[in-house]
């Protein structure tokens, strides 16, 4: 706990209040992904860490980073009409992943700005999917 608890206070943690100020919902996304993955970057050695022993660490580490990514995905979710939508929240949970950002960033040497362009397109798409290809409004 006093590791943990040290690592994160070193950390500029991603700010869900900072990307709310957006209503259109690709910018939202786009700003918390930017948000989300610079931190996954300064974080890496570590949260590869954390996740390769999941089981391992403490409930409470492990349930305060749950609720944090939860929180995230609600966030990013809140300006789409189609958030109820299992699609559109498999979309996003899977775009705020670590191990969506580590395959991409990391095993494909995307660059972060790479990565958030391909998955907005795909949350873009999983939108489109869910209002059966009609542009959407919002």
């Amino acid at each position: 706990m006093a590791c943990s608890s040290q690592w994160i206070a070193r950390q500029r943690l991603p700010n869900p209040g900072a990307w709310a100020v957006r209503d259109e919902p690709l910018a939202r996304l786009r700003i918390g992904l930017v948000d989300i993955y610079r931190y996954y970057r300064a974080g890496e050695p570590m949260l590869t860490q954390i996740h390769r022993d999941a089981e391992a660490v403490p409930p409470r580490v492990r349930e305060a980073r749950i609720h944090a990514q939860d929180q995230w995905a609600q966030v990013l979710l809140d300006p789409f009409p189609q958030r109820g939508s299992r699609v559109m929240q498999a979309a996003v949970a899977h775009a705020i992943a670590f191990d969506t950002w580590q395959s991409l960033c990391v095993g494909q040497r995307l660059s972060d700005r790479s990565a958030v362009d391909l998955l907005v397109g795909m949350v873009t798409i999983a939108r489109q999917a869910v209002t059966g290809g009609r542009p959407s409004r919002a």
